[in-house]
């Protein structure tokens, strides 16, 4: 009497679904790429127009915009990436340091002496490490967009024309704003532009 075989896969059989999970996969990848700049690009443009209302908001009360402690004449530029502004924006804006604590620079309590909070930062803005990215060290706690690039620029119409200067921004023309925000991409495709007006 025969034992009958015992049912199975053949090879074909087997490389015909590793063939197609490879088909799918080919598709799916990039798709799900696409999708999560998608949501980083909306993440950081939702970021970037709650700097801009905190922005007004400080304007309300105190009757300017900060200027984070840059002087000079015409509209104020200042990268929030550089060693100092970081902090500085914090405590300016939120009227505490980042550990909750009475603001220790000298500019933000000069700016903010009512120490009104305008905006609550929340954990998700921070670089949660140290890493390397796009040749530069990205510290830990630093201020990022959805990309994790901390070249995070504003420019304010510290003028008071209402309008800021195409000189002060990337690409070609004048914006009728008081205060814009973009990401400072360096040239590293890692990092994606993204501008608080479009």
């Amino acid at each position: 009497m025969r034992n009958p075989a015992k049912p199975g896969f053949t090879l074909i059989e087997l490389l015909v679904v590793i063939a197609i999970i490879a088909i799918l996969a080919s598709i799916l990848i990039p798709v799900t790429g696409a999708v999560r700049r998608a949501v980083f690009r909306s993440r950081t443009q939702a970021q970037f127009n709650q700097y801009a209302v905190a922005f007004e908001q400080f304007k309300t009360e105190y009757g300017y915009y900060p200027r984070m402690g840059v002087s000079g004449s015409g509209d104020t530029r200042f990268n929030l990436g550089e060693v100092g502004r970081n902090d500085v924006f914090i405590e300016t804006l939120s009227g505490r340091q980042k550990s909750g604590d009475s603001i220790a620079n000298e500019y933000a309590k000069r700016a903010n002496p009512k120490r009104i909070s305008f905006y609550t930062f929340s954990q998700s803005e921070f670089a949660p490490d140290e890493v390397a990215a796009c040749g530069e060290t990205v510290r830990q706690g630093a201020i990022v967009d959805g990309f994790g690039n901390p070249n995070i620029v504003v420019v304010v119409d510290s003028d008071r024309n209402g309008v800021i200067c195409k000189d002060r921004l990337p690409g070609n023309d004048d914006i009728n704003a008081g205060v814009v925000f973009f990401s400072d991409t360096r040239n590293c495709d890692e990092w994606k532009e993204v501008r608080s007006w479009n």
